[in-house]
């Protein structure tokens, strides 16, 4: 059917009009697999009405007075089902064009916002049991999908609305439409300039699909807020709508250079909802996924499984075992995996999260935009879980817990919150790290972090080469048995052997670096044997980092590390000046000395039986995440360890160390399959870790090689 001719008779909207909730579900439908259009035809009454029908009816609903519809609408609230309360907050949400804070849930009251309810009714069509509850999740979903990327529906100036109040004057082409809204311009006119450009509903480019398709709800409203206060706003004078009575602005004619450059903003935001909308009904409604005849590499430890075969359904995998044995779900995805290799996902337990941009480190920086930023980065590299060690702001817990609430699109959280350190000492962040100077106050800081459940505490007990103060040793025992009383388990930034052989005896439960400074001995071992103690991590790399920079590095051309490094970055690490900082260090030798005693360390406990975990410390200035824990694995394998033992470190191993044996790290019936598909075998050579062709979280396929730009 013509587009023309398909918006007679339609319900009318309240953003960007029924042609462009129509054009958002055009390119959606004609993205679904065979077996996800199946299952929304048979939702929507075995065909009788398409996505595009359908596209509109969340708006049609919004007035719930009897008698209010049209006839020909009344098939819209048939399908919607039963509803209570006012609707239209579900429709936007008012994210301030300045002087916001970085948080969904500060301008989501109770949930009551279109970010909220594209999660909730995206949960509801993938897990209500009844078709009527999942039919209205998609009436919804469709239509939210439209709304979010009007950008005026993730943003507000001065109480005006989302732009209703802003008045303007647009030159629409071939008639002047004087004195509307700003919310009219970007939901009607500006969508008519953009289809006079050309058909906005053909096939969308596949490599710009793969790059957008799998943002999540908050994701799209930040991206809008953004369009908003960059292009929507821009040269339109600032009025405080929130007096009463509002002010009178004058009305401002939009130039050429603006309809051009909104049309296009248009044109893409439409694109976007449709290939997201796809992807989103792909994730709740296409059933079983089976990947079939790769070797397996299961994360225990074993040898590797050519032939095997995998069933993930929900985001868990049902069944794996050998492709001979296996039987296919019905209305199953079959992924030929031949030639590949599937191995978990890499858990990179010790690492540093949101506190860096551009080679400088500022808790200022800690936002929800550069924490995405860098679970994205994690995970594009493979590192599907993180535990971000002590350098975390409070508003990491809400992070964690919205996660928690859902399935994840990036790497998962685990964190120690604000961690514990000397005043002035190393790993001190201002006005994050906390720094009690007596037992008393150590009891209080530890009942004030235990109360919003950190996955671990973190302290630091180090000198920095005897240039910093250390934490007295009265206060790390007060912290370890403090935790303790509360449930929570302890680590410790060490250095020196005698720090480590007197924390462990005191209970610390694990050490998050290697011993440096000399070789361990049967005295630690023996204690760390008797307490359990855990080496968490090597960190090798982190001992890399301190002297590489001295001189350019070889890897700064490497595309598996520039492919996710700002050019501002790269430049800096190839400027002479900024090496020579390294090479002046008077205590380069001693850096340098470090790495070989650290990868002896670790040789000698993973010999002794001492439990090994994996991490890295990236995070900070010059420790990247995700290029460096495929450098850590190298490491590890050079101190002696077998592949499959630095694989097994960073995956099985490091889940049980998190105690989350039962969910991650290894690739087994019931578990998230969060896993790596590699072209290579690691087994063979770890740097075979680098050769990554796809990235799935719960089931969710978050990156693969052509997300490249």
């Amino acid at each position: 059917m013509a587009l023309a001719a398909a918006l007679v008779c339609l319900p009318q909207a309240r953003a960007w009009g029924n042609k462009g909730h129509r054009i958002v579900a055009q390119i959606a439908e004609e993205r679904l697999s065979p077996l996800t259009r199946a299952e929304v035809q048979r939702l929507l009454l075995d065909g009788k009405y398409s996505l595009a029908d359908i596209s509109s009816c969340a708006d049609v609903v919004r007035d719930q007075r009897p008698g209010h519809l049209r006839p020909e609408d009344e098939y819209c609230r048939d399908l919607a089902g039963p509803l209570t309360g006012d609707t239209g907050p579900w429709h936007y949400i008012d994210l301030p064009v300045s002087n916001y804070e970085h948080s969904i849930a500060r301008y989501c009251p109770d949930g009551n916002c279109i970010v909220a309810k594209i999660e909730g009714f995206a949960r509801k069509l993938a897990t209500a049991s009844s078709d009527a509850e999942r039919r209205q999740a998609l009436v919804f979903l469709v239509h939210f999908l439209g709304d979010i990327h009007q950008p005026l529906h993730c943003s507000e100036r001065a109480c005006d609305r989302g732009g209703n109040s802003e008045r303007v004057n647009f030159p629409f082409p071939g008639q002047d439409r004087p004195n509307v809204s700003l919310h009219h311009v970007w939901d009607i006119d500006l969508l008519d300039v953009a289809m006079s450009g050309g058909d906005i509903a053909g096939p969308v480019d596949a490599e710009q699909a793969r790059r957008w398709e799998h943002a999540s709800a908050e994701d799209m409203a930040w991206e809008g807020r953004h369009l908003a206060a960059k292009n929507a706003y821009r040269n339109i004078p600032p009025g405080n709508f929130c007096l009463n009575p509002p002010p009178q602005t004058p009305v401002v004619t939009l130039s050429a250079k603006y309809e051009q450059e909104g049309s296009k903003i248009v044109r893409e935001q439409l694109q976007k909802g449709g290939v997201r909308l796809a992807a989103m009904l792909e994730a709740a409604l296409s059933g079983p996924r089976v990947f079939r005849d790769f070797t397996l590499i299961d994360g225990t430890g074993a040898a590797p499984r050519p032939h095997s075969a995998m069933v993930v359904e929900g985001g868990r995998i049902q069944w794996v075992g050998a492709v001979s044995q296996l039987r296919v779900p019905v209305k199953a995805q079959v992924i030929e995996a031949s030639g590949k290799y599937l191995m978990p996902g890499i858990i990179n337990l010790h690492g540093h999260l949101g506190n860096v941009i551009d080679l400088k480190q500022d808790a200022s920086y800690f936002t929800r935009e550069n924490v995405a930023r860098d679970l994205r980065t994690y995970s594009s590299y493979g590192v599907t879980t993180v535990l971000s060690l002590g350098t975390d702001q409070d508003s990491i817990f809400a992070v964690r817990q919205e996660q928690n609430s859902g399935r994840p699109h990036t790497a998962r959280i685990f964190t120690a919150g604000r961690g514990f350190t000397a005043k002035n000492g190393i790993g001190a962040l201002a006005g994050v790290t906390r720094s009690p100077i007596t037992v008393e106050e150590v009891e209080q800081a530890v009942a004030e972090l235990a109360a919003q459940h950190p996955d671990i505490i973190k302290m630091w007990v180090d000198d920095g080469l005897g240039k910093r103060p250390k934490m007295a040793p009265e206060i790390s025992r007060a912290i370890i048995e403090s935790a303790h009383r509360n449930g929570i388990r302890v680590t410790a930034h060490i250095f020196y052997l005698a720090d480590a052989k007197r924390l462990v005896e005191e209970g610390v439960d694990a050490l998050a670096h290697s011993v440096r400074d000399q070789p361990v001995d049967d005295e630690l071992i023996a204690s760390m044997k008797r307490h359990g103690t855990w080496q968490q991590a090597a960190t090798l790399t982190r001992e890399v980092s301190t002297f590489v920079y001295a001189q350019t590095p070889e890897f700064l051309t490497d595309p598996f590390f520039t492919r996710a490094v700002p050019a501002k970055t790269l430049e800096t690490l190839a400027d002479p000046g900024y090496q020579k900082r390294f090479a002046s260090d008077p205590d380069l030798v001693r850096y340098r000395a470090m790495l070989p005693m650290a990868q002896q360390n670790l040789k000698r406990l993973a010999d002794a039986g001492i439990p090994i975990g994996f991490g890295t410390d990236t995070g900070p200035p010059g420790r990247f995440p995700g290029f460096l824990e495929h450098w850590e694995l190298e490491l590890m394998v050079e101190a002696g360890l077998t592949p499959l033992q630095a694989i097994h470190a960073a995956t099985g191993s490091a889940a049980e160390f998190l105690r989350q044996q039962k969910d991650l790290g290894t690739l087994e019936r019931g578990k998230w399959a969060d896993f790596l598909v590699l072209t290579k075998d690691p087994a063979e050579s770890i740097r075979n870790t680098r050769s990554l062709d796809a990235v799935y979280v719960g089931g969710d396929r978050i990156w693969e090689t052509a997300f490249q730009k």
